[in-house]
């Protein structure tokens, strides 16, 4: 159990980074960062289909009869490499997937805020405000009432930047708050 949620923690965490730096990438170039990222999720497609046909190819026949992986990784593959020779229909569709990710982390925060409250944690509160910003940005996000796409996007940057410092915030927060409830059960 402690390995699943030293793992979970540093999961957490990179995905909390992540949101920062491509939240900054958003803010300051968003037409630049709006294709790279296009175009790496496309090649990581492509890349994921390659795997599921090699997985297919090199395993022993008996062995997963029935399991989808060549059709799969067609599939997939294919995607990948139409995304790469056509990043603006990924484009379009970036504001959706991270507006839905904003809705995803104010679900999480929700949850994040409920643990500490029931850790007795005096800021709580600021963890479920925060969840509720988070989950507005992600419906501000999938609503698009923005008159062009690069102002969506640094807005979506703004929004993920904001949503990884609190995330990284948050982690900190219930860290540092089961240590000091362990300490107080283990004083008892």
């Amino acid at each position: 159990m402690r390995d699943y949620l030293s793992q979970f923690k540093r999961d957490f965490a990179l995905c909390a980074a992540a949101s920062v730096v491509l939240g900054l990438l958003l803010l300051l170039y968003p037409d630049t960062s709006g294709t790279i990222l296009a175009v790496i999720l496309a090649l990581a497609l492509a890349a994921l289909g390659a795997m599921h046909i090699l997985n297919y190819l090199f395993r022993r026949f008996p062995d997963d009869l029935g399991r989808m992986d060549l059709v799969s990784g067609l599939l997939m593959g294919g995607r990948g490499v139409f995304l790469f020779f056509r990043p603006g229909v990924l484009i379009g569709f970036l504001p959706v997937v991270l507006g839905m990710l904003l809705l995803f982390g104010g679900a999480v925060k929700l949850q994040n805020a409920v643990d500490l409250a029931r850790l007795r944690a005096p800021l709580w509160w600021v963890i479920l405000v925060l969840a509720g910003l988070s989950a507005a940005a992600g419906v501000v996000v999938l609503l698009n009432p923005f008159a062009t796409a690069e102002l969506l996007l640094m807005f979506l940057g703004a929004a993920l930047l904001i949503d990884g410092a609190f995330d990284i915030y948050t982690l900190i927060t219930i860290h540092r708050r089961v240590k000091r409830f362990k300490k107080e059960l283990e004083g008892k």
